[in-house]
């Protein structure tokens, strides 16, 4: 039995399936098979496996989808029903991920010599077709473990994208992402967290996570935001209370800013609507009244980062934040939460 299973989700995504899969071919550890899920791809992706399945012999499982699903959670959820993981951890990747060889080493032995429940590295955003870095994430954390993870707001401010980590097979096992397009690992993540022990980091960049100019993250639809919305109440109100705080906080984190910066990115959008629409659903709660994680001392813990959610909050309680998301919009700015 493998030690890992790797779940790989792609849609016609054929070349850059190439290079994920030869990663993985030379990764330091071997102790994993392959659960390649394709979304009923029409390029060569069917033919770039096949190839590579007389390489991995018998690691290399496949469930080729009838219909497009159209959407990644969808398609990870077929790998989750399908009763073909065997691993003990759980890997999931987009099919144009690239890999250090250590990806796979690095996070099991960190996994299992901390008896962690998820394992995490950090990674950069780097443009698909130029090759340009454009930022480098979850290396400011450190190498840490993280015991009790959903007694902190630290799980807040950790990327919520599935591809960075390695999870523990049974504490997934009855979890699955939401039928959305947009953000729909966030609720995964927090009822996973829930259900953890322990989280371990690691700071090194083991995965590459590459950029299109067509992504979800660069072109997302207000439609899209509204429905992760609904995911994170019905979050909210399936939780026990002692949870409620930090899943108040990382409804902000998401829809306060992560989701307002992507609104504010599509010209489409009419941002002061926008944002007077997600003001009222903080009305619902309460403004996150006697809620510890949204004190400035708490947030200021966190440096910078910290400081702007606080900023943020105060803009949006004195009724002036679309006010700051014009003016990002004017300047043309890039920022991404």
């Amino acid at each position: 039995m493998p030690e890992v299973t790797v779940v790989i989700t792609t849609h016609n995504l054929a070349y850059y399936l190439e290079q994920c899969l030869n990663d993985l071919y030379f990764q330091t550890m071997q102790s994993f098979d392959i659960l390649l899920v394709d979304d009923k791809s029409t390029d060569s992706t069917r033919e770039v496996v096949e190839n590579w399945k007389h390489k991995f012999f018998d690691r290399l499982n496949t469930i080729y989808l009838n219909e497009n699903k159209g959407k990644a959670s969808l398609v990870r959820n077929e790998a989750l029903n399908s009763g073909l993981i065997q691993g003990n951890y759980i890997v999931f990747l987009d099919g144009d991920d690239r890999l250090e060889p250590n990806f796979i080493e690095t996070l099991y032995n960190n996994a299992y010599s901390n008896d962690a429940d998820i394992s995490m590295c950090a990674y950069d955003r780097v443009d698909i077709d130029t090759g340009k870095q454009f930022a480098i994430e979850m290396k400011k954390f450190g190498n840490v473990v993280i015991h009790n993870p959903m007694e902190s707001d630290i799980v807040a401010f950790y990327n919520t994208a599935p591809w960075n980590k390695m999870w523990k097979r049974e504490i997934i096992e009855n979890i699955r992402f939401a039928p959305i397009k947009v953000g729909e690992e966030i609720s995964f993540d927090i009822q996973a967290y829930i259900s953890s022990k322990s989280i371990v980091l690691s700071e090194d960049v083991l995965i590459h996570y590459m950029v299109r100019r067509e992504s979800a993250i660069s072109n997302t639809k207000e439609n899209d935001i509204w429905d992760l919305e609904r995911e994170l109440n019905k979050l909210y109100r399936s939780v026990q209370n002692e949870y409620k705080n930090i899943v108040e906080f990382v409804i902000f984190f998401h829809m306060g800013l992560s989701m307002a910066l992507r609104a504010s990115d599509n010209r489409d959008i009419d941002i002061q609507k926008h944002i007077a629409r997600t003001r009222t659903i903080f009305e619902e709660y309460h403004w996150f009244k006697e809620n510890p994680f949204f004190r400035l001392t708490s947030l200021l813990k966190h440096g910078v980062k910290g400081l702007i959610i606080w900023f943020a909050f105060v803009a949006y309680r004195m009724n002036f934040f679309f006010i700051i998301l014009e003016i990002y919009r004017k300047l043309h700015l890039n920022i991404k939460f």
